[in-house]
This record gives C-alpha cells, sequence and structure tokens, in this order.
C-alpha cells in the first residue's frame, strides 16, 4: 500500500508552471489539491485574525457655489449671474431682490472642481443693466464657495502726463473710448505703430499709443478693471496696452509658447527698461515671430509657456512726428521702445471672496 503524504502548508512550493510531460494539456490531481489546500489555509488564517476593514475615502469631484447680495441700491430689482467654463454648459443663476433688507442669495450646486468664470448683471425693474462684474471663482472638492456681491461707483485711473510726447493705454473697459473723451488735453492725434504710425481717433484696449500735451497734464478715466487680456504681436516691435494693475513682465505667456522677445521699455524723457507693467502706460517690445502675449493678473501660466526675455542692443522706434490726423508716419530710426472684465478680489483656492460690481452708466 502506498503511503499517505502530509501536506504542510509552511513546505509547499507551486511551480509557475507544470511540466508538459506529466500531463496532457490538465495539471494532475495532486497539484490541484494543493493549490485549494493552500487557499482554504489563508482563508482560515484570514478568518481566526482581527481584520480592519477600511472605507477608502471618495474624493469629491464637485463643489458648491454660493453667491449673496445685501443692501443693494434702489432701482435694482433682480441680479443675473452666469458661471461658464470651456467643455461645460453655462448655468445662469437669478436672483430677485427682496423689498425688505434689499438682499437676496441663490446657490450653484454640483459644480465640476476646478477655475471657473462668473459674470454678474444687476438689472432695473424695466431690465435695465444698472451694474455688471466678473471674476474667476475656484470651486474646491467637497466645499462650498461663498461669493459676496458689492454694488459700487465704477473704479477711476488717473494718469500722469509730462510736457510732450507720452505712451499710454487704456486701464479701464471704458464706456466712450474716443481719444477726445480719454484724453482731452492731448494735443495730437493718437499714434498707434503697425511697422509705422497711424493716427487714431478711437483707441482699444491692448494697443499702446503715442499722444502729445503741450505742458504737465492728468488723464482722469472712470470703467471697469480687467484682469487678464491677449494682445495679437507682428514679428518686430509692437507698442503694446497693459491691463488694470501692475504685472510682472516674467509672467506674460505666450501662444506659440516661449516666444523670444525683447525687454520692454517705457518713454519717461528716453527709453528706459522695464521690469513690469503700470495700468495706463503703454510698452515696447520686440518679439521674434507673430503670436499672442497674454497679461493676466490671475494666472501666472506655465514656466514653458512664458516668453523668453533676451537682452538686445536694439532700441525701440522714436517718437512720431508731427504729423496730421489720419496720415500714416514713415517707419521711424533708431532711437536712443476684447477682454473680460475680472473685478474680483479673488485668490486661487479661497472659499469666499468679494465680488464688486460697477455701475454701468453714470454721468
Amino acid at each position: 500500500m502506498r503511503p499517505r503524504t502530509s501536506y504542510r502548508p509552511s513546505r509547499i512550493s507551486i511551480p509557475n508552471k507544470f511540466p508538459k510531460s506529466s500531463f496532457d494539456g490538465k495539471p494532475p490531481v495532486r497539484s490541484v489539491f494543493i493549490l485549494i489546500f493552500v487557499a482554504l489555509s489563508l482563508f482560515e488564517a484570514g478568518c481566526n485574525r482581527d481584520v480592519s476593514i477600511l472605507d477608502l475615502p471618495i474624493r469629491s469631484t464637485t463643489g458648491k457655489l454660493i453667491l449673496s447680495i445685501s443692501d443693494s441700491p434702489a432701482g435694482v430689482a433682480e441680479v443675473i449671474a452666469r458661471l461658464s467654463r470651456d467643455g461645460y454648459e453655462s448655468r445662469v443663476l437669478q436672483l430677485t431682490i427682496a423689498d425688505t433688507g434689499r438682499n437676496a442669495s441663490g446657490s450653484y450646486s454640483s459644480v465640476p472642481v476646478g477655475l471657473w468664470h462668473l459674470a454678474v448683471e444687476a438689472l432695473s425693474d424695466s431690465g435695465t443693466l444698472q451694474y455688471a462684474g466678473e471674476t474667476d471663482v475656484d470651486v474646491i472638492p467637497g466645499q462650498v464657495n461663498s461669493v459676496t456681491l458689492e454694488l459700487s461707483q465704477p473704479p477711476t485711473r488717473v494718469i500722469a502726463l509730462r510736457k510732450g510726447w507720452n505712451m499710454v493705454s487704456i486701464p479701464l473697459n471704458v464706456v466712450d473710448s474716443g481719444k477726445r473723451t480719454l484724453f482731452p488735453v492731448s494735443s495730437s492725434p493718437a499714434f498707434m505703430y503697425e511697422k509705422s504710425y497711424v493716427a487714431k481717433e478711437t483707441l482699444r484696449i491692448g494697443t499702446g499709443y503715442w499722444i502729445r500735451v503741450s505742458s504737465p497734464a492728468t488723464a482722469r478715466i472712470v470703467g471697469l478693471d480687467f484682469s487678464k487680456l491677449e494682445i495679437g504681436v507682428q514679428e518686430g516691435w509692437n507698442l503694446i496696452g497693459t491691463l488694470s494693475r501692475s504685472i510682472s513682465t516674467a509672467s506674460i505667456t505666450s501662444n506659440p509658447a516661449g516666444m523670444v522677445t525683447s525687454r520692454f521699455f517705457k518713454f519717461e524723457i528716453g527709453y528706459q527698461a522695464a521690469d513690469s507693467l503700470e495700468a495706463g502706460k503703454a510698452y515696447w517690445v520686440k518679439v521674434n515671430r507673430a503670436g499672442r502675449l497674454t497679461l493676466s493678473c490671475l494666472d501666472p501660466g506655465t514656466p514653458s509657456g512664458r516668453i523668453q526675455i533676451v537682452e538686445g542692443a536694439e532700441i525701440p522706434p522714436v517718437p512720431p512726428s508731427e504729423i496730421s490726423s489720419g496720415t500714416t508716419g514713415d517707419l521711424p530710426r533708431t532711437f536712443r521702445f476684447n477682454s473680460s472684465a475680472i473685478t474680483g478680489d479673488h485668490m486661487p483656492g479661497a472659499n469666499s471672496s468679494t465680488l464688486k460690481l460697477y455701475k454701468v452708466f453714470w454721468n
């Protein structure tokens, strides 16, 4: 009689594969028994132990956004909020202002996490736009974001002008962008640069201009802040505008990414290199190819997308000569240089913020 074999799990060695000669495509009975025995032994050991079953946390993919307004001015009847983001459907929220307390509140539920753009308008009983403002909101996973709406008069920027030529730009979203409205003290047209100087009477955001004044003066501009701007540029020298706030030139990004540029130049009794761009000023920059420059106070962009600023010996074109309005100047010799209104005080990752809605129509 064949002696019985005692199997001890601690001594079992399971081969990776069975020799082909030992069976015809099927494991022998002994091998199958070993596999079953090992499985049952492990199961029994597991049952005899104290086992803690942990519920792994499920990371939320949405958040909630609450809007509230109080003490709204008389004449405002409702607030329309639009939440938008590339790749998602826009969401509209309507708030009716209560007669008592002049307040209202509402919320967006199950908002996918990430950066959303919030645009808010305050309307009268007749539907006339009274106040407006925009901001970016960073929706945080599983949390409630709160945005408080404040209705205020629009901000003002005062631009100091030196006697003679000045490089300027529009620092705010304005109702009337005419040169005579924005810079009534100017004794010349506003000259933009497109390989040569061109006189303009209507100005646009993102473009830099030359104007001339006969004596030191100031220009007071009223409008809405904007904190992000894309500017189309051509190969060579470009005279560009800026944002409503100062930004570092090192934070500027480009499309295509990594465009090579000169340093940025401002004009103050001659050209000077600038490491930051101030609101209301204009700056020269030379680029190695056509594309777009993105200026933003909210998103500095990725390092790979930022421009590559290279110092060089070349300096920008001279100021325009005294030419009459509507004419085009010649290419000057070498000389010794539509956006979204974002008015919210927002920090990425913050749970609460304040969005100021500025009055759109004013006297």
